[in-house]
């Protein structure tokens, strides 16, 4: 008997490749299933997050129910997976009003450049994923705000639809709301760049649901979200904005500091010296390996952004506040816009 995680995978790749562009929310709603069934056949694994599985098939059964209603979505009329988005991201709102509240106060906003030769990336630019090569950017840091959502499953599809020269946003997200679509986009810090064309970063859209307080031992840090760094495995790690921090790393081309000895960081922020808002917490990561990340630079799959390390601590993200996305693009110029016009992206 053929394997559950096998059959959903040919039931993917076949439902992409061979239905009809008219069809595409109920791809999009069948992938969604598909990846589900999978993750139920082998359990979560480390990195992944159940509130993600919840979302997907959220997802598809409303957009199943627009479909054979024959409504179209809107902003007005919230999914399933737009109120659980909007729950998670409102509880890291409320949390981060209460903080500032209490005296913490926020640097001004620096200014974001273009890189415009892409392969010129270090640590600690920002990568927006080029709408023409949605999937590729999916298949490598997961569904934007749905993180890894479709796991092994949707990689495999992404990746089959990149080798038959398909798969731009429109594709996947034609019907659908401007802010959706914005919310699917991936958007990676760039950690680390290696000499072989390999590098690491952080997905900086997708939310496990929890908060460091819902821990042990996180005193300093009880209202700081978990993000779900990306499909990768990878152990707990910090982005923030302190040298002070005993064993951080600076990140090269911002004000950013990756990792440290963390009692250092309570330290800090316990003495008043330091705001816990300046600090981005993260389990799971985005992985190249050996020439992938210098290819994929070179090919431009990603948009480059220089000088965002406000918006990477910023977890305001949702509610009535401008998807990531859209806001690094508009800071970006009018080259990046008008990319992100040409997809529907941006007004």
């Amino acid at each position: 008997m053929m394997r559950p995680r096998r059959l959903s995978s040919l039931v993917c790749i076949a439902t992409f490749l061979f239905l009809p562009c008219c069809l595409r929310d109920v791809q999009v709603a069948l992938l969604t299933l598909c990846s589900s069934a999978s993750c139920s056949s082998r359990g979560f694994q480390p990195g992944e997050s159940s509130s993600g599985s919840l979302r997907a098939v959220f997802q598809a059964r409303a957009v199943c129910a627009r479909h054979c209603k024959g409504e179209g979505g809107s902003e007005e009329s919230p999914t399933g997976s737009d109120a659980d988005f909007n729950l998670l991201a409102h509880r890291a709102q409320l949390s981060r009003s209460l903080t500032k509240s209490m005296g913490e106060v926020e640097a001004a906003p620096a200014r974001v450049e273009h890189v415009e030769q892409a392969s010129t990336a270090v640590s600690g630019d920002v990568l927006l994923a080029h709408p023409r090569q949605f999937a590729a950017s999916a298949a490598r840091a997961g569904v934007g705000d749905m993180g890894n959502t479709l796991g092994d499953v949707g990689s495999v599809v992404f990746k089959a639809l990149v080798f038959f020269g398909m798969g731009d946003s429109d594709m996947f997200m034609k019907e659908f709301p401007q802010r959706e679509k914005l919310r699917r986009m991936p958007v990676v810090l760039l950690t680390q760049r290696n000499p072989d064309g390999s590098g690491e970063g952080f997905s900086l859209t997708a939310r496990t649901g929890r908060l460091l307080g819902d821990f042990e031992g996180f005193e300093g840090f009880m209202t700081r979200p978990v993000h779900t760094g990306g499909p990768d495995k990878g152990l707990f790690e910090m982005v923030h904005s302190y040298p002070q921090v005993r064993g951080a790393s600076k990140l090269d081309s911002s004000d950013l500091y990756i990792g440290g000895d963390f009692k250092s960081a309570q330290d800090w922020v316990n003495d008043g010296e330091g705001s816990s808002l300046r600090f981005r917490f993260f389990v799971g990561k985005v992985s190249w390996g050996r020439g992938e990340l210098d290819g994929e630079l070179q090919r431009g799959q990603w948009l480059v952004a220089r000088g965002a390390q406000d918006s990477v601590l910023d977890e305001a993200q949702g509610l009535n506040t401008k998807p990531l996305w859209a806001k690094l693009a508009d800071d970006m110029g009018d080259e990046v816009r008008a990319v992100g016009r040409a997809f529907g992206l941006l007004d």
